[in-house]
C-alpha cells in the first residue's frame, strides 16, 4: 500500500496513458534512500503493462557502475532474447545496427566505435521498438548507473518527445559517487516531469499502523513517525522488528529503534537458520542479479540447501527474487554488506572474482570485485583491469576504460608495465577530449618499449596537441618521434603525414613544408600504407592551394590507392577530410561525388561519427559548389546539430568558408551566420589556415551585410596568412572580396588586388577562380568598356561549367554594368537569365539584387508565385529528394540525424504544397521532382 503518493501516481499514469497521442516524455523521481522511488517506479511499470506498453527495466548497482553499458544491457537483453529472428534483424537494421556491437547482444566488438555512434544506434533501436507499440524505459537507482549507459540515456532524453516512449529514471540527489552532470541532464530535459516524494506525515503513519493493528495507541504512532522520520522503508523495517498480532507498546518501539537498520536486518536473517547469515553475506558481496549456485559456492553451503534458504530469505522480505537473486532494497543489501568485517569482505571479493572468472562470466563482472580490493602488486589484478579497459574501449566506453586503467596503475604490479598502462590510459582520455591526456601520453611515450604502441601514442599526442593549438609542442614531438621511430616504416609514414599537415597549414612553418616536400612526395610514392596515402592527400591539397592543379591531381591519384584512407582507422581517421576536399578544390566534382559516396559507406561500416560528420561537410560543400544552395542549407542544419552533439564547435566554425555562399545567400541560414560571425578565433589559431578560414568567412559575412570596416580588417588579416602560405584563389577568395570592399575608397588598391587574383587564377587554369577574378575586375574597373569586357569574359568562362552560382553572379553583374552603360535591352535579357539561374540555385539575395537591376533596366517585376519545388524549404526539399530516391521515412531520418516524426512533418508539408494525397503520393512526388515542377508569373 502506497500512502500519500496519489499526486505522483496520477502524474505517472497521465503521462503513460498519453504516450500514443502526446509523444514521449522524461520522468524523474528523485529522493533520499527509502522514500519510495522504487515503489513508484513499480507502480508505473504495472500501469504500463496494463496498457500493453512495452516495458524495458533496469536497476543501477554499486558493483556495476563501472561496467560499460551495464544498464543498457539490462534494458535490452530481455526484449532482444524474446523477439523472433526476423523482428530482431529489423530492429537492428540501418543506424541501429551498431547497437548489436555496443550492447554486446550478439555482435563483435567494434574497434572504431565512438560514443555518439553508440547513442545514435540505441536511439534508433528505441525508435524501432516504439514503432511496434508504446514504450516505457524505466531505470531505477540511476545514481549507480555506468557512465556509458547514462550518456546514451541522456541522448535519448533530449529526443524523447519525438518518440512514443517515456523514460523514467529514479535517483538519490546527493549520492557521493553519482555522475551529477548526467543526472542533471535528466532534470533539465525538455518538458521533464519531476517528482520528489515527500516523507510520510504523522497521519499517514498512523493510518498505516491502524490498518495492521486497529487498537494501536496514538503515542505509538507518534513514536513510529519520529523514529522513521516518515521514511517508508525505515518505517517498514521498524514494523518488521515489532512483528506480532498484538499492537506494540511504546516501550517496544523505543527498544526496537535503538537497534539500527543493519542490526535489525541481521537479526531477522539469523532467525532463519545458522547458515543463513553466511549466504546473505555472499549474496551481498555478489550483488543483485547473481545466480544461486555462485552464492552457494562463495558461502560454502550445499547448493540444494541454498535453494531453501533463499526461499526463506524472500519470505521474510530480505530478498525480492531468489534466482537470480535480488534484495528488496539497496539499503537492505548495504546493511548486510556493512556487517561483514573488512578483512573478510576483501577475502570474499577476491574469491568471488575467481569464481566468476572460472564460471565464464564476462571478465568485467569479475574485475568489479577486484577493483574493491586494496592494491597489492598483483599482476593478475592489473592484467584483468587492462583487459576490461581494452574491451570497454572497443565498445565506445572510454570513461569506464579510464577508471579501470587508473585502478590498474594503483596496483603497482610488475606486469603490465606502468608505461603500457599509461599509454592505454592516455589514449582513453584522449577519446574523452580530456586535457589531462597530454601529460599521461607524454610520460608513456618517454618510457614505452613497445614500438607499435609508442607509434600510436606519438600520433595521438601529436594530433591532440595540434587541434588544441599547441603547435610548437606538436612540432617538437613530431621531430622527436621521427628520430625515435626511424626504423619503423609505418611510423615514418604516419609521422610524415602529421608533419606535412602541421607545416602546410601554419604560416610559421610553411618554409619547413617546402623544404620537406620532396621527402613527403617520396614517402607518398614508395609506400602504400595509410600514412603514405594520407601524406599524398595532404601534399595534393598543398599543390591545389597554390594553383598547381596537375600536381594536385597526381596527389589525389596516389591518395586513392586501394581506398586505404577510407577503409582503415574508422573511416579514414583525421586525414579523411583532406582526401574528400581535394577533388572539390580542383573542381573535379563528379569524382568528388563518387568519393563522398564511398566515404559515406566507409563511415557507416566503421561506426565513426567523426567520419560521418566529415562526409556531410564534404557533401554540403559539393552541393554549394554546384549551386544547390537549398540542399547545402539542409546539410548545414545537420552539421550544426552534429557539431553541437559531438562538442566540435571549432570544427564547425572552420567549415564556414566552405559554406559561405549558403550563409550569404540563404535567409534560413541567418542564425548560423550570426553564430559564426560572433565566434572568436583563439590566438593560437591566428597564424594558421584554420583560423584564416573562419576569419575569411566572418569577413565576407560582414561585407554582405554592409559592415565594410570590420570586413576589411578581417580580409587583410586573412591576406597576411594566405600570402605567407602562398595560397591562391583556388582555395581563398580574400583578394576579390577585399577588392570589392575597397572599390569605393581605394580603387587603385582594389584594382591591383583583382589583377593579382586574376593572374594567379589563370596560372591554375581552373574556370571557377578565373571567372570570379574576371568578375571582380569588371565590377571594380573605373572605365565602363574594359569593365564590361571583363564581365563578358567572366560569363563566357563560367557558362556550361558546374559553378552555376558563380555563373549567375557574373550574369547579374554584367547585366547591371550594361544598364549603367545605357544598354538597357541587352541588360534586360542578361539580367533575366541571371535571375532565372539564381532562382534555380536558391540564391535568395542574388535573386533580389537581380530583380532590382531588372526593374532599373526598364523590365517588369518578375512576380514569382512559389509552387512545387520552389515553395519547399531546404529541409523539405532534402526529404522530398530522399523520398524520390526511394528511401523509407526511417532511412531518411537516420541519414539526416532527425526523428521519423520530423520527417513525417516535412513530408506532410511537401504533399500539401504539391497538392498530393492518398495512395501513390510518394511515387507521384518523385515524378514531379524529376520534372522540376514550378510556375512563374510575369
Amino acid at each position: 500500500m502506497l500512502l500519500e503518493r496519489e499526486r505522483e501516481i496520477h502524474a505517472l499514469t497521465e503521462v503513460l496513458g498519453g504516450l500514443n497521442g502526446m509523444g514521449g516524455r522524461v520522468i524523474v523521481i528523485e529522493g533520499n534512500a527509502g522514500t519510495g522511488k522504487s515503489s513508484l517506479l513499480s507502480e508505473a511499470v504495472a500501469f504500463a503493462r496494463g496498457l500493453d506498453i512495452e516495458v524495458l527495466r533496469a536497476r543501477g548497482g554499486e558493483l556495476e557502475r563501472e561496467q560499460p553499458f551495464g544498464l543498457l544491457r539490462q534494458l535490452f537483453e530481455p526484449v532482444m532474447r524474446r523477439v523472433d529472428q526476423r523482428t530482431r534483424d529489423e530492429l537492428l537494421s540501418g543506424a541501429a545496427a551498431r547497437a548489436e556491437r555496443v550492447l554486446d547482444v550478439g555482435g563483435e566488438a567494434d574497434q572504431f566505435a565512438d560514443r555518439f555512434a553508440a547513442a545514435h544506434a540505441v536511439f534508433w533501436l528505441v525508435a524501432g521498438l516504439c514503432a511496434c507499440r508504446p514504450l516505457l524505459v524505466a531505470v531505477d537507482d540511476a545514481h549507480w548507473g555506468d557512465a556509458s549507459s547514462l550518456q546514451v540515456l541522456e541522448h535519448l532524453a533530449r529526443r524523447i518527445e519525438d518518440l512514443g516512449a517515456a523514460l523514467l529514471v529514479t535517483f538519490r540527489p546527493a549520492e557521493p559517487a553519482a555522475r551529477t552532470s548526467l543526472l542533471d541532464a535528466f532534470r533539465q530535459a525538455p518538458g521533464a516531469l519531476h517528482l520528489r516524494p515527500a516523507p510520510l506525515s504523522e497521519e499517514a503513519v498512523a493510518a498505516f499502523l491502524t490498518a495492521r493493528w486497529p487498537d494501536v495507541r496514538a503515542e505509538v504512532c507518534t513514536a513510529c513517525h519520529e523514529v522513521s522520520g516518515g521514511n517508508p522503508l525505515l518505517l517498514t523495517e521498524l514494523l518488521r522488528a515489532l512483528a506480532g498480532s498484538e499492537p506494540p507498546t511504546l516501550r517496544a518501539v523505543v527498544s526496537a529503534s535503538v537497534a539500527g537498520l543493519e542490526e535489525r536486518v541481521l537479526r531477522r536473517i539469523g532467525r532463519v537458520a545458522p547458515e543463513a547469515p553466511a549466504l546473505a553475506r555472499a549474496m551481498a558481496i555478489l550483488g543483485d542479479g547473481a545466480r544461486l549456485p555462485v552464492a552457494a559456492e562463495l558461502a560454502g553451503i550445499d547448493p540444494v540447501r541454498v535453494v531453501a534458504l533463499a526461499h526463506e530469505l524472500r519470505r521474510i522480505e530480505v530478498l525480492s527474487n531468489e534466482d537470480p537473486f535480488s534484495f528488496v532494497h539497496p539499503l537492505v543489501r548495504q546493511s548486510v554488506y556493512d556487517g561483514i568485517p573488512l578483512g573478510e569482505r576483501h577475502r570474499l571479493h577476491g574469491l568471488a572474482a575467481d569464481l566468476l572468472e572460472a564460471s565464464g562470466a564476462p571478465f568485467e563482472v569479475a574485475v568489479a570485485h577486484l577493483t574493491i580490493l586494496p592494491p597489492a602488486g598483483s599482476s593478475h589484478v592489473a592484467t584483468m583491469h587492462l583487459r576490461a579497459a581494452e574491451a570497454a574501449l572497443m565498445r565506445a566506453a572510454p570513461s569506464e576504460a579510464a577508471k579501470w586503467l587508473e585502478r590498474a596503475l594503483e596496483e603497482n604490479a610488475p606486469e603490465p608495465t606502468r608505461a603500457v598502462l599509461l599509454a592505454r590510459l592516455g589514449l582513453a582520455r584522449a577519446t574523452l577530449r580530456d586535457p589531462g591526456c597530454v601529460a599521461v601520453l607524454r610520460e608513456a611515450y618517454d618510457t614505452l618499449q613497445d614500438p607499435e604502441l609508442r607509434r600510436l601514442v606519438a600520433i595521438e599526442l601529436g594530433y591532440t596537441l595540434a587541434i588544441s593549438g599547441a603547435w610548437e609542442p606538436a612540432a617538437e614531438l613530431i621531430d622527436r618521434a621521427g628520430r625515435d621511430l626511424a626504423s619503423d616504416p609505418a611510423a615514418i609514414a604516419d609521422i610524415a603525414a602529421m608533419r606535412a599537415s602541421l607545416e602546410l597549414h601554419d604560416a610559421r612553418r610553411i618554409a619547413d613544408f617546402d623544404r620537406h616536400r620532396h621527402e613527403f612526395e617520396r614517402i607518398a610514392r614508395e609506400s602504400d600504407s595509410w600514412g603514405a596515402n594520407a601524406t599524398a592527400a595532404i601534399i595534393g591539397n598543398g599543390a591545389a592551394y597554390r594553383g598547381r592543379i596537375e600536381a594536385a591531381r597526381a596527389g589525389l591519384g596516389l591518395a586513392r590507392r586501394q581506398e586505404r584512407l577510407l577503409r582503415e582507422r574508422g573511416g579514414g581517421g583525421w586525414a579523411m577530410p583532406m582526401l574528400l576536399s581535394l577533388p572539390i578544390i580542383i573542381d573535379e566534382l563528379d569524382q568528388a561525388e563518387e568519393l563522398i559516396a564511398e566515404a559515406e559507406s566507409a563511415a557507416r561500416n566503421s561506426g565513426s561519427m567523426l567520419a560521418r560528420l566529415m562526409t556531410v561537410v564534404s557533401g554540403a560543400w559539393l552541393r554549394a559548389r554546384r549551386g544547390d544552395l537549398i540542399g547545402a542549407e539542409a546539410d548545414l542544419a545537420t552539421l550544426l546539430t552534429l557539431g553541437q552533439e559531438m562538442g566540435m564547435a571549432m570544427l564547425i566554425a572552420n567549415i564556414a568558408l566552405y559554406l559561405i555562399d549558403v550563409l550569404v545567400e540563404r535567409k534560413g541560414a541567418a542564425a548560423a551566420s550570426g553564430a559564426i560571425e560572433s565566434t572568436p578565433v583563439p590566438p593560437e589559431f591566428l597564424p594558421t589556415w584554420s583560423g584564416a578560414m573562419l576569419i575569411e568567412a566572418r569577413g565576407r559575412l560582414r561585407l554582405a551585410r554592409g559592415a565594410r570596416a570590420a570586413a576589411i580588417e578581417d580580409l587583410r588579416e586573412v591576406g597576411r596568412t594566405a600570402d605567407a602560405l602562398r595560397f591562391g584563389p583556388v582555395i581563398s577568395g580574400w583578394r576579390s572580396a577585399l577588392a570589392l570592399a575597397l572599390a569605393g575608397e581605394a580603387p587603385e588598391e582594389a584594382l591591383g588586388l583583382a589583377e593579382e587574383d586574376l593572374r594567379l587564377a589563370r596560372e591554375s587554369g581552373l574556370a571557377r577562380p578565373i571567372g570570379i577574378a574576371l568578375r571582380t575586375l569588371g565590377i571594380g574597373h573605373a572605365r565602363a568598356a574594359p569593365g564590361i569586357q571583363s564581365l563578358r569574359e567572366s560569363v563566357t568562362m563560367l557558362e556550361g561549367g558546374p559553378s552555376r552560382l558563380e555563373h549567375a553572379r557574373s550574369l547579374v553583374a554584367l547585366g547591371g554594368a550594361l544598364r549603367r552603360g545605357n544598354q538597357p535591352r541587352e541588360a534586360r535579357s542578361i539580367l533575366s537569365a541571371g535571375l532565372d539561374l539564381a532562382v534555380v540555385c536558391g540564391a535568395e539575395r542574388l535573386s533580389e539584387d537581380a530583380q532590382q537591376e531588372l526593374l532599373a533596366a526598364g523590365g517588369g517585376r518578375r512576380r514569382r508565385e512559389k509552387q512545387g519545388v520552389e515553395s519547399l524549404t531546404a529541409s523539405e526539399l532534402r526529404v522530398a529528394k530522399l523520398v524520390a530516391a526511394e528511401l523509407s521515412n526511417v532511412e531518411i531520418a537516420q541519414s539526416l540525424f532527425v526523428s521519423v516524426k520530423t520527417v513525417e512533418t516535412h513530408l506532410a508539408h511537401v504533399y500539401g504544397k504539391f497538392g498530393l494525397a492518398g495512395t501513390g503520393s510518394r511515387w507521384r512526388l518523385a515524378g514531379m521532382l524529376n520534372e522540376g515542377v514550378s510556375r512563374e508569373l510575369v
